[in-house]
């Protein structure tokens, strides 16, 4: 069984779906790139609800008060995966994690949720589409383990 349990943890994580040859991650974090900025003014648009990822790093959030450009991707990565995923969660750092300094690498920030980054295809940028990613925020894709 102890067996079973590492290889199953040394498996390569995969992708969420595929989809036109793309395969989609399970989700994004977006991430304010000024200076200073804190985690609290970052967010999370993902296919899994909070409990899904490690205890206390995300909390629910309203995907109706989400800036707008932040509406906009989710729209759009909604639209181009094509019904075969849905980007409905919307989660926020939890408060353990608010006051941290968004400026830490992409690894960093996957591990603290309990993902892995998704190396972002250039197929998968473009049925985003560039207009829905905007150079004040980092996006960083992420599977699941």
């Amino acid at each position: 069984m102890a067996y079973l349990h590492q290889v199953l943890h040394a498996a390569v994580p995969t992708a969420c779906g595929r989809r036109n040859g793309i395969d989609w991650p399970c989700g994004v974090l977006v991430v304010p790139r000024a200076r200073g900025a804190t985690l609290r003014d970052a967010f999370v648009i993902t296919t899994r609800e909070a409990r899904a990822f490690a205890d206390g790093a995300l909390v629910s959030h309203s995907a109706s008060s989400l800036p707008r450009r932040a509406s906009a991707l989710r729209r759009a990565m909604n639209r181009a995966a094509g019904g075969m995923l849905r980007y409905r969660n919307v989660h926020a750092f939890g408060v353990a994690h608010q006051a941290h300094s968004a400026d830490q690498s992409d690894d960093a920030l996957v591990a603290m949720i309990g993902a892995v980054a998704f190396p972002a295809s250039s197929a998968l940028v473009d049925a985003i589409g560039n207009d829905a990613l905007v150079p004040t925020h980092r996006y960083i894709f992420f599977r699941m383990p």
